[in-house]
């Protein structure tokens, strides 16, 4: 039951371990590629990366600019010549990684810049407020004159660009890493579409849990598997065990020797059991059994039924069979016994043997 157990066991945590491996490798694996993004501020429709800012995760990057419904340009250049470019005109300029999805960005600066501290100039008298001049006539009003529409600045077709790409709501450019200060601006050719950039740099990413934990919970699910192969194997031969063992053969207890007993006789009690003192003596008062051995613990049988009905005692002379020494013409043989005389050694019925004194009753022998 316990071999059972933790073979299950070591079966699910090697599924489990696999799971998780494979899991590292696809649904908790990190993204091929680091995109961030960056919007120019309301009042602007330029955006300028900072030097460092283009090769600031890899070496290659991708520039996507969009701007919803006009005209977008992104233009590569050297950080100086971009600048030169701009000039006074309000520009976001990206200056790094605000988190993984997010360029950190600077507000426009103010057209003009700061300017030098001047000496306060000294107090002088007001002067005479001078008469309002009356109004010329005039034959007819004259119109206001129309404002003109605001512009966007446009950098199409500059030469300080090293490569330079528009188009219609996007346009994208790729880079690869030199040597230098380099810079992309991106403009919208309409004032009132705010430029968006992106910036899309290549990842490596690695699996260092994978390899690993399949090979560990393979290994975990095949000591498992050969665990509750065992146990099932055990199983199975347990039941066969216990069914072969009433057919063994029963050695008796108390009687010296490791030598069985042999088959028991019919009605001397279940297999499964030693035999008793009583059942011994009967054995030995039925003589060997025909086609079986005596055990050695057991002795040679005596006592009357050793001349019992169908019991030969060897060395003596069975009735009608004629014997070695035994003359067949009625003459004793020297050395032969005849009819009367009793054979030394041979045991006569109560056990007492022939020609040999004991105590009690007198023997039948020659007489003197």
């Amino acid at each position: 039951m316990l071999k059972r157990a933790l073979g299950a066991l070591l079966c699910v945590l090697g599924l489990v371990v696999a799971g998780l491996a494979v899991a590292s490798a696809t649904v908790w694996r990190a993204s091929d590629t680091l995109s961030a993004t960056a919007t120019a501020g309301s009042d602007g429709t330029l955006l300028m990366t900072d030097p460092g800012v283009l090769d600031l995760a890899a070496d290659e990057v991708t520039v996507l600019a969009e701007a919803d419904g006009a005209t977008v340009v992104v233009a590569l250049g050297r950080t100086a010549d971009v600048e030169a470019w701009v000039g006074q005109d309000p520009v976001t300029r990206v200056t790094g990684l605000a988190d993984r999805t997010t360029l950190a960005t600077a507000a426009p600066a103010a057209p003009g810049g700061p300017t030098e501290e001047t000496a306060p100039a000294e107090p002088t008298e007001p002067a005479e407020p001078a008469e309002p001049a009356e109004p010329a006539p005039t034959d007819g009003a004259e119109a206001p004159a129309e404002e003109p529409a605001p512009t966007a600045a446009d950098p199409r077709g500059s030469d300080l660009w090293v490569e330079e790409v528009a188009g219609e709501g996007t346009a994208e450019l790729r880079w690869d890493a030199e040597d230098g200060r380099w810079s992309v601006l991106v403009a919208s050719l309409d004032p009132a579409a705010t430029p968006t950039v992106t910036l899309t740099w290549p990842q490596t990413v690695t699996t260092p849990w994978l390899v690993p934990g399949l090979v560990l919970g393979l290994v975990l699910l095949l000591v498992g598997a050969i665990l509750l192969l065992l146990a099932l194997r055990s199983a199975r031969t347990r039941p066969a065990a216990a069914s072969a063992g009433g057919s063994a053969p029963v050695v008796t207890a108390g009687v010296p020797g490791p030598a069985p007993v042999g088959p028991v006789p019919a009605g001397a009690g279940p297999a499964d059991r030693p035999l008793t003192r009583r059942e011994l003596r009967e054995l030995q008062a039925r003589g060997p059994v025909p086609g079986a051995d005596a055990p050695a613990s057991l002795g040679a049988p005596s006592g009357p039924a050793a001349s019992g009905p169908g019991t030969r005692v060897p060395g003596t002379p069975t009735s009608g069979t004629p014997t070695a020494g035994t003359a067949t013409s009625g003459k004793p043989t020297p050395g032969t016994p005849t009819a009367g005389m009793p054979t030394p050694g041979t045991p006569a019925p109560g056990g007492a043997t022939r020609g040999a004194p004991t105590p009690g009753p007198a023997t039948a022998g020659p007489r003197s």
